[in-house]
């Protein structure tokens, strides 16, 4: 089930003294999802400009790097295939062609793989692919981390 309020338990869990000592986050700093400040600094034509150089320069530093990009194929803000056309325009090779990914027998989602690169959609998932299919995006995570 979709929680409207799920940035509340988030701001919560991150705030907490202890997961602060765990992940080594200052006392005296508080989580937020939204910044003022960061959003007053950002440079919004950044926002604008090409990504592919960007991954090119990471490819280049580390060329072992294993990289995984997932798509909700219901995803009103960025659809799907704007990411299939970025992806492509990378000119990675494809080592393994579209295939299903299958969760509990039904379809989960579909996977292309390149060289270096994971191409995940997941089935029925909106732009939060974690809140609005929560095991069909454990399971692609899972997949990749163990691969």
């Amino acid at each position: 089930a979709y929680e409207p309020c799920a940035s509340d338990y988030g701001a919560a869990y991150l705030n907490d003294p202890k997961v602060r000592a765990a992940i080594h986050v200052s006392s005296n700093a508080t989580w937020g999802e939204c910044s003022d400040a960061v959003s007053a600094a950002y440079n919004f034509t950044d926002a604008a400009r090409p990504m592919m150089p960007v991954y090119d320069e990471i490819y280049a530093r580390a060329p072992h790097l294993k990289v995984l990009v997932y798509s909700g194929d219901d995803d009103s803000i960025c659809a799907t295939m704007g990411s299939q056309k970025w992806i492509w325009s990378l000119g990675r090779e494809v080592l393994d062609e579209w295939a299903p990914r299958l969760l509990d027998g039904q379809l989960a989602g579909y996977t292309v793989k390149f060289e270096g690169l994971t191409f995940e959609t997941i089935h029925g998932a909106g732009h939060m692919c974690p809140a609005t299919q929560p095991a069909r995006t454990f399971d692609v995570l899972r997949a990749f981390l163990a691969s």
